[in-house]
């Protein structure tokens, strides 16, 4: 784990799954009819943890398959129709809904594949039905991503030092900060973060004071310890913003991912990362990065 980096921050893939318990936002009554005439996308928009995702307000950044299979919960045990579906209990009058989901995010230009969603209704043993979900994903092995093409590059000729160069690094619409119960702008910085950076693993910016806006500008070069073009294009930076309330004592804003993803190239690239503290997202971060090799 790395210290100060959010969990779902700190995997290249994520998964969330459980029984989540949202509900169908409807009478149990018209539910059932939809069911039986397999209206599942009219359910969907009744789905209160897809309405949730759509506001922005639970899983952002999550995504999940398009579920084409009747909700799960809450069945008879023991029992199924003729058909094989279950039978759905008049027990407390529950609403049929799917409690139970997979959800996942990935890093930038890493590879995930859904390649299916489904229940299992031949398990009846609880009053839901099992829900699972397969996937292939990119594996990086010998400095590369398995499943994801890549542009072979050669390597640079030995004699030259690899370095990061980010250019008009701006944030915007970035969280305000509580001081003594009030609410104010915050004196903003970022700093990144990355095992290869041979100085350290982090450096920082300067700190804009007062404004969701800040910006940054261009960044001293730094410095990275390795030089395989292949293996730098898989590679990611975090992104933490903070905010300095006052002399040694800081406030995180947020935080994202950065790929290296075409940052070999021979111009800079222009890059966008979302910022999310505490599961919501909380403005973004902007600006053009490139390495490039110096002669040492």
């Amino acid at each position: 784990r790395t210290k100060g980096i959010d969990l779902n921050n700190q995997f290249h893939y994520l998964f969330w799954y459980g029984d989540l318990n949202y509900r169908i936002s409807s009478s149990r009554k018209k539910v059932l009819e939809m069911i039986k005439e397999k209206k599942y996308p009219k359910l969907l928009a009744l789905d209160q943890l897809r309405q949730e995702r759509i506001d922005k307000k639970a899983f952002d950044g999550f995504e999940e398959a398009l579920i084409w299979f009747q909700p799960t919960y809450k069945y008879a045990h023991g029992e199924n129709n003729s058909d094989g579906t279950r039978i759905y209990t008049p027990e407390k009058g529950r609403v049929p809904s799917w409690c139970d989901r997979i959800l996942w995010r990935n890093f930038p230009n890493t590879y995930l594949e859904n390649l299916e969603y489904n229940c299992v209704d031949s398990i009846t043993t609880s009053d839901h039905s099992p829900v699972y979900g397969t996937f292939r994903v990119g594996v990086r092995y010998h400095h590369t991503f398995l499943q994801v093409p890549t542009i072979r590059l050669q390597t640079p000729n030995t004699g030259k030092e690899c370095h990061l160069y980010i250019y008009g690094l701006k944030g915007e619409n970035l969280a305000h900060v509580k001081v003594k119960h009030k609410k104010r702008e915050p004196n903003a910085y970022v700093r990144f973060v990355a095992p290869f950076f041979t100085l350290a693993w982090s450096f920082r910016t300067k700190i804009v004071p007062k404004t969701t806006n800040p910006e940054w500008g261009d960044i001293a070069p730094q410095p990275i310890g390795l030089n395989e073009l292949n293996y730098l294009e898989t590679q990611h930076i975090f992104i933490v913003i903070k905010s300095e309330v006052e002399v040694g004592n800081n406030t995180r804003l947020g935080q994202g991912v950065l790929s290296f993803k075409g940052f070999c190239g021979p111009e800079p690239v222009n890059f966008l990362v979302s910022v999310y503290r505490n599961g919501k997202h909380v403005g973004q971060i902007s600006g053009r990065a490139q390495i490039r090799w110096n002669k040492t």
